[in-house]
């Protein structure tokens, strides 16, 4: 029977529904289960509970929560050169849970993972990173000095100043202005938007959109129907909004930029005026 690691963070919306959900999961026949509850008000609470994990060894970890608990998982595992060695899976009970949203699981949904447990099905994905700092799904930047906390999206747009960029990929250059950038490996971001659901996290690309000038309301507009399921990017064509495809890219800006990855910042990632963008090894998924 296989033995695995439940690390729970699931958002407030979650919480009160959460006790429920989690003896349901304990009660499901076929696996040996453990759950560790983390702490958000005390720092480091994820990455304390992945070490006893790994001290007492399983055959997965699973992250019941969102995008931002599961980047930390992986960037743990990846700081301690595991990430090839134990298999992850993810239940989407977080603010964001767009990679699971990727894998066809829909919010607050556990019972397809955990059949998928019982038949062990995993898949492998591409890992990227940003400087040093990896992601999974997507990494980019737009909003002005943001502190991790939820911003509503017309107070960040109104906040969008084009940024004037240099851009160098494989053997091409190319400068611009561009309000935002987001780098996908995966399609989602920001709780469902996306500008093509073509991004492959199993392939060895990531996919880069830069934004260029662009009336607010009409970006406004566009994110509105991004909400609705509508892609950001509707043709090829379209001049507003600069697509790249690349395993590599590195950007310069003379203005400084504050970069997150799956929704999350990180301190070496704030206020910087040069990033490189690059794929980096692979990791195993549980997937439905």
């Amino acid at each position: 029977m296989k033995k695995v690691a439940f690390l729970c963070n699931p958002s407030k919306k979650w919480k009160t529904k959460f006790p429920l959900v989690q003896n349901e999961i304990r009660n499901f026949s076929g696996i040996e289960k453990d759950f560790y509850s983390v702490n958000p008000a005390l720092k480091d609470s994820t990455e304390k509970f992945l070490n006893q994990i790994l001290g007492i060894g399983y055959d997965a970890i699973v992250v019941i929560g969102g995008d931002g608990t599961l980047n930390r998982a992986i960037s743990f595992l990846g700081d301690k050169k595991l990430l090839s060695k134990i298999p992850l899976g993810i239940l989407p009970f977080g603010t964001c849970n767009d990679f699971a949203r990727g894998l066809g699981l829909k919010k607050g949904e556990w019972k397809p993972l955990l059949e998928s447990m019982l038949q062990w099905k995993l898949r492998k994905f591409r890992i990227a990173k940003v400087n040093r700092h990896l992601f999974l799904n997507n990494a980019g930047f737009g909003r002005v000095a943001p502190n991790n906390k939820k911003s509503s999206s017309l107070k960040d747009i109104q906040s969008l100043k084009p940024i004037h960029i240099q851009l160098t990929w494989e053997d091409k250059k190319l400068e611009g202005n561009f309000l935002m950038m987001v780098c996908a490996n995966a399609p989602y971001f920001s709780g469902g938007l996306h500008f093509t659901r073509d991004s492959d996290p199993t392939d060895a690309q990531l996919e880069f959109f830069f934004v260029g000038r662009m009336n607010k309301i009409k970006l406004i507009t566009k994110l509105f129907l991004g909400k609705r399921g509508k892609p950001l990017l509707k043709k090829t064509g379209e001049k507003s909004i600069l697509r790249i495809n690349s395993s590599h890219l590195t950007l310069e800006t003379a203005s400084p930029i504050w970069i997150m990855r799956d929704g999350e910042l990180s301190q070496d990632l704030a206020a910087i005026r040069r990033a490189t963008f690059e794929m980096d090894g692979e990791c195993s998924f549980i997937v439905p």
